[in-house]
């Protein structure tokens, strides 16, 4: 088991390393003037046109592959020697030359650069550098936003997954009855309502003041108030994305025990004289239960996506909130750092995933272990 976690683990920062690459050139390309860039410019101007000339332009990334002509002091010469140069050199733009760089934009931007009184620490440091629309640090301004978005869908996903445990055993044990035929059709329609509808289905009956005003409407409660506080602002939200889990849990959860029902080993716990119910609960549910397990993996990258729908209509200023405002603004490090971490906790989120799906089940550790 300690094995196959190491291998994840060293899975992971190859990973890491390419998504880090692809947010750092949309950063760059978004974000000419980002924090991690250092350059300076001046106008050189000579009889009809303007030349622009670069100095102390550090280079990108650690490497970069040019040709054995150096293009970057045709700009000094005149007409004669550029004709000259293109004569008797043509051969040498056919040759490739690598050319290596200790200090780099990238490595700033990894590791910090505090050159020139720059007190930024890099991304690894947890420092994504600058919002360009609210001119606020970017961590300050993401970590309270995906704490509230945590809260909210783990709460979700938890009381979903709870719920649904028994629920899909009472299916199973009373498949024939009318009460389960009920249920199963308010199931499928909180499966396919889609997720605004209910949302604004329960504003309107609770939150109505025509109706049943008990909840506010929107909002998230402030800092240091009480567990109640916190349960009266989140009941409505929690409730939306919990109805909609609850469906699809209860019908993975029935539809993987209606085919474990028929392996062997029940048998031979039936045989042993467990009744229905112990050979459900004991045996069934925990080999039915590993394949939505998987399902939990994505608590943490929806922490960061999340629903905009929700957090939109109850006005809770969340991750997905934030990373909606950063798509219409334009606002490239905010959009950055959102990318990095999705990433990150989707890695994250199904290592646990795995370390939870062999905890539950012993085959998966003793393969684990002869592997």
């Amino acid at each position: 088991m300690r094995r196959r976690i190491l291998t994840r683990l060293l899975w992971m920062v190859p990973a890491l390393f390419v998504v880090s690459l692809l947010v750092f050139f949309i950063n760059a390309s978004g974000n000419q003037q980002g924090n991690f860039m250092d350059t300076q410019s001046e106008n050189i101007s000579s009889g009809d046109f303007t030349q622009q000339k670069i100095k102390n332009q550090i280079p990108v990334f650690y490497f970069s592959v040019t040709s054995l002509s150096e293009p970057d002091t045709i700009w000094k010469m005149n007409d004669e020697e550029k004709e000259l140069l293109q004569k008797n050199s043509s051969w040498k733009k056919f040759i490739p030359v690598i050319h290596f760089y200790g200090d780099n934009q990238y490595q700033r931007w990894l590791f910090g650069d505090n050159t020139d009184g720059k007190n930024y620490k890099g991304i690894l440091r947890g420092d994504f550098g600058v919002s360009t629309e609210t001119g606020l640090q970017v961590s300050q301004l993401l970590w309270p936003r995906f704490f509230r978005s945590f809260i909210l869908v783990f709460i979700s996903m938890l009381l979903a997954f709870f719920i649904s445990i028994p629920l899909s055993v009472y299916l199973v044990l009373n498949e024939r009855k009318v009460i389960s035929k009920i249920i199963r059709g308010i199931l499928l329609m909180l499966y396919i309502i889609p997720v605004f509808w209910l949302a604004i289905l329960l504003l309107m009956l609770f939150a109505n003041s025509k109706m049943i005003s008990i909840f506010p409407l929107s909002g998230w409660p402030d800092s240091g108030e009480g567990f109640f506080s916190y349960a009266y602002h989140l009941f409505l939200p929690v409730m939306c994305y919990t109805l909609g889990a609850i469906a699809y849990f209860t019908r993975a959860l029935e539809t993987n025990l209606k085919e474990v029902l028929h392996k062997e080993f029940l048998l031979t716990a039936r045989a042993k004289g467990f009744d229905n119910t112990q050979s459900l609960l004991k045996h069934a549910l925990p080999h039915a239960i590993i394949p939505v397990l998987t399902v939990l993996g994505y608590l943490f990258p929806m922490a960061v996506g999340g629903s905009v729908i929700i957090e939109t209509i109850f006005g809770i200023p969340g991750m997905s909130n934030a990373l909606f405002h950063a798509a219409l603004t334009k606002d490239v490090p905010v959009l950055a750092a959102i990318s990095t971490l999705s990433c990150l906790l989707t890695l994250v989120g199904f290592l646990l995933t795995e370390i939870l799906q062999a905890f539950i089940d012993p085959r998966l550790r003793q393969t684990q272990q002869l592997s």
